[in-house]
């Protein structure tokens, strides 16, 4: 009979179609729907942090020593000594043909043992991906290496690059609480120029940073970690040659950067 009536009347059908529409979206509109309580008890779902955008430029820093007075540290740096009496002899020092004109910054003290090394430490500086440059000249035969220094959170705490031209070794150390670790070392034939040109790249893949070191041109060295800082830069020295240094460049890197958090992996 109400398959009939359903199938033949039409304003029968439509009453039944209105109740049933009425039952299962009129009555959660005035009353609430029943799941809407359950939805309730959840916890509300956290919003994942948003990307920081920066709206200052990138730090851009180049030191040729031009200005600086012979004889002094040059401004706005600082020198250290580290694992070895306090003999540091950081000074700007006229050098005919020299990278950037005549005033370098020349390492003259020797640090005859194996833990000492000489640091010269810049100011108010602090860099997370870098692009670091300097050109270097090693200024005897005696064994001594000189390079430069990233991360550095002061000067008992950093990443450097140490290369000896006479030994033609390039090493990648840490240096925590004073006390040297070497991470990577490579033996290379360097080119026989003058001036050396030492420069290292820091970049991130994913949540992974790694640093390219390049000398020349020619990339030497790769090393890679996730305990990598933000910090200051310089140049350092340790062994017993003295290291001339000049055209000391940082460039602040921000293309590649992650914009989301780490993988939980």
């Amino acid at each position: 009979m109400f398959t009939e009536q359903f199938l033949l009347d039409p304003l029968f059908r439509s009453r039944k179609l209105f109740y049933a529409v009425y039952i299962f979206i009129g009555l959660p509109i005035f009353f609430g729907s029943p799941y809407s309580a359950l939805a309730e008890t959840e916890p509300p779902l956290k919003e994942l942090p948003r990307a920081t955008f920066r709206t200052s430029p990138p730090i851009y820093k180049e030191w040729n020593f031009e200005k600086g007075k012979e004889g002094s540290v040059p401004a706005l740096f600082k020198a250290h000594t580290v694992g070895g009496p306090t003999t540091d002899n950081w000074e700007i020092t006229s050098i005919s043909g020299a990278p950037s004109g005549t005033h370098t910054v020349v390492q003259s003290a020797t640090c005859p043992q194996l833990s000492c090394i000489h640091v010269l430490l810049a100011n108010d500086i602090d860099l997370q991906y870098v692009d670091l440059a300097v050109r270097l000249r090693k200024q005897s035969d005696m064994p001594g290496s000189g390079g430069v220094i990233f991360a550095a959170k002061d000067e008992k705490n950093f990443y450097g690059v140490l290369f000896d031209p006479q030994a033609k070794l390039m090493q990648a150390i840490r240096v925590l609480d004073g006390k040297i670790s070497v991470m990577a070392e490579e033996n290379f034939e360097p080119e026989d120029v003058d001036w050396h040109l030492l420069r290292i790249q820091r970049r991130t893949i994913v949540s992974r940073d790694f640093v390219n070191i390049h000398l020349d041109h020619h990339r030497i060295l790769s090393v890679s970690g996730s305990e990598l800082q933000s910090g200051s830069v310089g140049v350092v020295t340790t062994g017993q040659s003295p290291y001339a240094f000049d055209n000391l460049r940082a460039i602040e890197i921000i293309t590649g950067r992650p914009l989301s958090r780490p993988p939980a992996y």
